[in-house]
């Protein structure tokens, strides 16, 4: 089932732990193993399921396991492999009732990228494949993305391109399924993403990126069981244009304050014509304790306007030709506070087929302020042999 905002959670926080965008490391001959597994609980009381108002009850277990494999002196084969079980109240009452079929769900997705460096040169390539499979939505994806490096290795110019087409089951709410013929016509969706991503080294301690994305997904944006209650007393499902355009722009630097503690800034500009805006400023302060251990406290804030499709519960006018009433759509700020330690083995120096590179673990607590919150635990170890 579609659970933007708590996938989208989720990903930002095995991210900020896992760091899944590194450059393949060439001439290197060990496997690179990451094994991390995910707890995410939130609540909140305004669902989409039932017209933004209802629990938002939702908990996710998510076990990933991520392989980095030299298969040649210039060629690196990237995997991803992961199950995320969910188990959600809100999702439940798509039946309207409890315990229903749509209570838990199971999703399974994988992508593997494959990435060559042209000899005598500074460039490299790669081709990516993937799928995803859940309950009422199978998705696969292909991309490819090429990169240019300074021959100093100070500089770094990336360009990915990724499709995605999600072929989707139209589950209705329950008090609609009779009229199941005429509400919805197109059950596909199709995404294609543009990024473009410069970085360089500016001094000894100070490196920075900048990035911009683009954004074109058509074909089923809204979510058949998302129900959207009028003034009048009306029902009807989500109804959203058939065609989004997205731009999304960021600057990252990371300064080396001394040997013991750097800083990462981060701020992103978001857009898209269904009108909303967003700004997104994150701070992490990475701190070393001894040679073993690293602390990194982190922030994140994110401020966003309104859809122009967005209403709450029976504010939405009858006839009208778009209407949602999701608050991932609404005018919301909210914060995410975190955590990471990260512990380095010092017996990986003794050990010459078997490294246990690192074992982290991070929390972090989110909050919107339409009454959203979440908590979210990942624990991990990346392991080299």
């Amino acid at each position: 089932m579609q659970l933007r905002f708590t996938f989208f959670i989720l990903l930002i926080s095995c991210n900020l732990i896992f760091s899944q965008e590194k450059e393949p490391e060439y001439k290197r001959d060990k496997i690179k193993t990451d094994f991390f597994i995910n707890y995410y609980n939130q609540d909140g009381d305004h669902s989409p399921v039932t017209g933004g108002k209802g629990t938002e009850e939702q908990t996710i277990i998510a076990p990933t396991l991520l392989l980095n494999i030299p298969t040649s002196k210039n060629t690196i084969l990237d995997m991803n492999i992961g199950i995320d079980n969910i188990s959600s109240a809100s999702t439940d009452n798509i039946d309207g009732s409890v315990s229903s079929a749509s209570k838990d769900d199971n999703r399974f997705h994988s992508n593997a990228w494959f990435t060559y460096k042209l000899k005598n040169s500074n460039q490299t390539i790669g081709v990516m494949t993937g799928l995803s499979l859940e309950y009422d939505v199978d998705s696969i994806h292909i991309g490819g993305k090429w990169t240019i490096n300074s021959n100093d290795d100070n500089k770094s110019f990336d360009v990915t391109a990724k499709y995605f087409h999600d072929q989707w089951d139209l589950y209705y709410p329950i008090e609609l399924r009779p009229f199941a013929d005429t509400l919805l016509k197109d059950d596909v969706r199709r995404s294609s993403y543009l990024s473009f991503t410069y970085s360089q080294v500016l001094t000894k301690k100070l490196q920075a990126s900048v990035s911009t994305d683009f954004i074109f997904q058509s074909g089923l944006l809204s979510t058949p069981f998302h129900r959207v209650y009028f003034d009048d007393g009306n029902v009807d499902i989500e109804r959203l244009p058939d065609s989004r355009f997205k731009i999304a722009s960021g600057f990252r630097f990371h300064y080396f304050i001394n040997s013991t503690v750097s800083s990462r800034l981060f701020y992103r500009f978001y857009w898209d014509d269904f009108g909303i805006i967003a700004n997104t400023i994150e701070l992490e302060v990475p701190i070393k304790i001894g040679s073993l251990w690293t602390v990194i406290p982190s922030f994140r804030f994110n401020q966003q306007s309104e859809s122009d499709y967005f209403g709450a519960f029976q504010t939405h006018a009858p006839g009208s030709e778009f209407h949602t009433s999701d608050y991932d759509l609404a005018k919301t700020n909210s914060s995410l506070l975190g955590i990471h330690i990260r512990f380095t083995p010092i017996w990986n120096n003794f050990l010459k087929f078997f490294n246990s590179d690192s074992f982290d673990l991070r929390t972090s607590y989110y909050d919107r302020d339409d009454g959203l919150t979440g908590f979210t635990i990942s624990a991990g170890t990346s392991i080299s042999f």
